[in-house]
């Protein structure tokens, strides 16, 4: 391959790249942002919902060991009443940090020219 068809497949392939580049208020812009924000929220919605249905599972699984006392609670009680709160600020940490890198990730989905 000589090198001016070098160029041409490399411009070609540019001007296909490009053309990938979705427009800011397109339909497939929004469904693809809007998707990927389900996604992130589903996965950490589960996360939370394993955690918190994962309690009475435990306590029929495990009895003696969730009615063991720390600071005076049993590990149920001191789960719901004082864990459960570091829980729900991590995983909105989780959400925010993650949701900022896809809102980062999605700017590269369009033509920086038109933000």
């Amino acid at each position: 391959m000589s090198i001016s068809q070098r160029e041409v497949l490399g411009k070609i392939g540019k001007a296909v790249e490009m053309e990938k580049k979705l427009d800011l208020h397109s339909e497939e812009y929004l469904h693809k942002l809007m998707t990927s924000q389900f996604a992130l929220s589903f996965k950490l919605f589960l996360v939370f919902i394993i955690i918190l249905l994962g309690l009475p599972v435990m306590n029929y699984i495990a009895p003696e060991m969730m009615n063991a006392r720390i600071f005076g609670f049993t590990v149920t009680w001191f789960f719901l009443a004082v864990l459960i709160y570091p829980i729900t600020w991590l995983i909105s940490w989780a959400y925010v940090k993650s949701s900022i890198a896809l809102e980062e990730k999605a700017a590269t989905w369009t033509d920086p020219e038109e933000h």
